[in-house]
């Protein structure tokens, strides 16, 4: 996996972290909190993974997926 921004990180910590309070009713001001939170989070991890800054050196005619060396169904021979 390429090296994205912290961003999914946090949002998989607090998501964990939401995850694991749900189990305890007397924390519910702490999960409406984190559940108000993870909204956001998740709207950030979204805009920040969408406008990463990579080039690929492939076309996605060369190969439709960047970590395999699979060919694209187009350039293959029947």
């Amino acid at each position: 996996m390429m090296n994205i921004p912290r961003s999914v990180s946090v949002t998989t910590a607090v998501l964990v972290f939401f995850l694991f309070m749900c189990g305890f009713d007397e924390a519910t001001h702490i999960v409406l909190f984190l559940f108000a939170l993870l909204n956001m989070l998740i709207i950030w991890m979204v805009y920040s993974v969408l406008t990463y800054d990579y080039k690929s050196n492939y076309t996605f005619q060369h190969r439709f997926y960047e970590d395999l060396n699979i060919k694209s169904t187009e350039t293959e021979d029947i």
